[in-house]
């Protein structure tokens, strides 16, 4: 992630990011549904995977991505 430098990814990441962190919290939210909290991450890592080996995730984007799956 923290070698990433490609073309961009035309709001997808920013589109992922989004989508996580209301799937995480309408999960937890939920009474704690762990398994569905961890199936968007899981999802979400998914995904940013596919647009790491397309290169397209610019450095700024990766870092956003960070600070998501480490928060």
């Amino acid at each position: 992630m923290r070698e990433a430098n490609g073309v961009g990814s035309d709001s997808n990441v920013v589109d992922l990011v989004s989508q996580v962190e209301v799937d995480f919290e309408s999960a937890m939210n939920d009474d704690l549904n762990i398994g569905v909290a961890l199936a968007a991450l899981f999802d979400f890592v998914r995904d940013i995977n596919a647009l790491l080996d397309a290169d397209k995730i610019k450095r700024q984007e990766a870092e956003t991505v960070e600070k998501v799956i480490t928060a």
